[in-house]
């Protein structure tokens, strides 16, 4: 957001400054991506801070209106508030009648099934999970995982064969974007921040999209994403939507969409 004010944003209104805007990143933790190291942690601290972010750690929201948010009973004015304090699972869960968690996951048995309630798989963000005496993380690489040991379970009992092992989460790593260009990784006792960092989340995030997509598509998204710079638009509200022109450039090699270049008001 802040990248989007200050760069995207910044040349493309006459009368208002979309750098002029305030971000305030409210955290009720000690520090942000507890879940990261937290030499890590701090990296993007400072980077967030190097963006204009006013990050504020160990405050917690108390009501969110009209007018903004009170946080350890200070007012916060905005206009506008994003909530990204975590996800709820799907009510959906409840029709099984067993015990849910604070966020409505069910405790699942060590094969993903629900206790008492048999033929019933649940994975994912519904699914309140331990492995090798820890909490499996809700993100998406623990649900693919879970997704595909149910799957080949299912098909092992339509077969007649006995269940198999248990399932267990095999931690890849974690990764985090801070802005443009500038990541951080952790993967078991690597840790690692910044620009190179974000080339392999790009990497990474492009394989799981598409597995099956060429090495050299591969490279051309990278490409794209380094060197190209948002387009450049002077918005007149005084302009009619007649008078817009769109011109759009053909899509890159191995890119299935076309970007907007520019958008000129005559």
């Amino acid at each position: 957001m802040a990248q989007l004010a200050t760069t995207t944003l910044r040349s493309q209104f006459r009368r208002i400054d979309p750098a002029s805007s305030s971000i305030i990143l409210v955290e009720g933790s000690k520090r942000i991506l507890p879940t990261f190291a937290e030499s890590l942690a701090k990296r993007a601290t400072r980077r967030l801070e190097k963006l204009g972010v006013e990050v504020l750690t160990g405050v917690k929201v108390e009501a969110v209106d009209e007018k903004g948010v009170v946080a350890n009973g200070r007012r916060i004015a905005s206009a506008t508030v994003l909530w990204t304090a975590g996800v709820a699972a799907s009510p959906i869960v409840k029709l099984l009648g067993r015990e849910t968690d604070r966020a409505g996951r069910v405790s699942v048995g060590p094969g993903l099934d629900v206790p008492g309630v048999p033929d019933v798989f649940v994975v994912g963000d519904a699914s309140s999970v331990v492995s090798d005496g820890r909490p499996v993380p809700g993100v998406a690489q623990a649900a693919i995982q879970q997704g595909r040991y149910v799957g080949r379970l299912i098909a092992r009992q339509l077969k007649g064969r006995k269940p198999g092992r248990p399932f267990r989460y095999r931690d890849k790593g974690n990764m985090a974007v801070v802005g443009r260009n500038f990541a951080i990784l952790e993967s078991g006792r690597l840790r690692t921040s910044g620009f190179l960092t974000w080339l392999v989340w790009v990497c990474a995030a492009r394989h799981v999209a598409s597995p099956g997509a060429e090495p050299v598509a591969g490279a051309d998204a990278v490409v794209l994403v380094v060197f190209h710079r948002p387009a450049r638009r002077a918005i007149d509200p005084r302009a009619s939507r007649s008078s817009l022109r769109t011109t759009l450039t053909l899509p890159i090699r191995g890119i299935c969409r076309a970007a907007p270049k520019a958008y000129v008001a005559s």
